[in-house]
């Protein structure tokens, strides 16, 4: 987790996110952010109140990876209701667990429609509760 984006558009906050993913090494650093990259282009993957869910596939990988970074001030991310993006999900998944990445990702949503998640950038949330309230949508699939 990041918990302060620098990054004021997508293409900048997804390349800092990739590259300060510790769970990565340089040659799935690489293939992961063109397949980000790749799949962004293609249409945004900002859903709406604050949240976008980039992800990219790659056969490198054996487990799905998430990470997130926070910007309280805000990513112009081309968002279905043209709101900034405050939690930038990165999804690394490789093929054969396509259906765990799909239960997460519905996780993320249910708190974001819920309104859970607003709170970890609207207040002064620290690393600890923002991975606790994240943990929360990680549960299905652990």
């Amino acid at each position: 987790m990041i918990p302060e984006l620098s990054s004021r558009d997508r293409w900048a906050a997804i390349h800092e996110v990739i590259s300060q993913w510790p769970a990565l090494n340089g040659r799935y650093r690489a293939a992961l952010e063109r397949a980000v990259v790749a799949r962004e282009r293609l249409h945004s993957t900002a859903v709406g109140r604050g949240i976008a869910l980039s992800h990219g596939e790659t056969k490198e990988l054996t487990s799905l990876l998430v990470a997130v970074g926070v910007s309280r001030v805000g990513i112009e991310f081309g968002a279905v209701d043209r709101q900034p993006v405050h939690l930038l999900f990165v999804f690394a998944t490789p093929p054969a667990q396509r259906s765990e990445y799909l239960q997460v990702l519905a996780a993320i949503c249910r708190l974001g429609r819920q309104g859970r998640l607003a709170a970890l950038w609207e207040g002064a949330a620290d690393s600890d509760t923002i991975e606790r309230t994240l943990s929360q949508a990680f549960e299905p699939v652990r």
